[in-house]
């Protein structure tokens, strides 16, 4: 995982200057971020159908266990998780408010909409919904089968 030292660190297996970009192994990483001693400039991207699940459910997404934000987390941890969700934090920058904001946009449904999506990206959440759709259909059609098959779920 790439990340970048906001501190100097000097130990057997690692030394780093402030400001310096390092790829380390991912437990190093998410050890040395949760110290506050680096921030992290390249985490995995939640999934498409994972993040429309969140959207138009309006539930939270589920992550890995140990992956929540808690108030043991960093500030800048907190942002870094928020930017990589897709949560506006705007200008806030205390802890409890950075939770609260990540609270609330996890159990608020967003403005985001299906019809947002790329003809690819919806037939690539149909694929992950097991939703069939027509072979040849255009945006409106695959949209449109795609909220049938939903409401039918529903």
């Amino acid at each position: 995982m790439r990340v970048q030292f906001n501190r100097p660190v000097a130990s057997p297996g690692l030394s780093a200057s402030v400001g310096q970009i390092l790829d380390v192994p991912e437990d190093e990483a998410l050890r040395r971020i949760e110290l506050g001693h680096c921030v992290a400039l390249d985490q995995p991207k939640e999934g498409l159908g994972k993040r429309l699940r969140r959207v138009l459910g309006g539930k939270p997404a589920a992550d890995p266990p140990g992956e929540e934000p808690s108030d043991r987390w960093t500030v800048e941890r907190l942002k870094a998780w928020a930017a990589d969700h897709a949560i506006d934090l705007g200008a806030t920058s205390k802890k409890a408010d950075i939770l609260a904001a990540i609270e609330a946009a996890q159990t608020e449904p967003t403005d985001k909409a299906l019809a947002e999506l790329s003809v690819e990206e919806l037939r690539d959440y149909a694929d992950e919904q097991d939703i069939a759709l027509p072979e040849d259909g255009d945006q409106a059609e695959l949209l449109a089968a795609i909220e049938a098959a939903l409401q039918e779920r529903a």
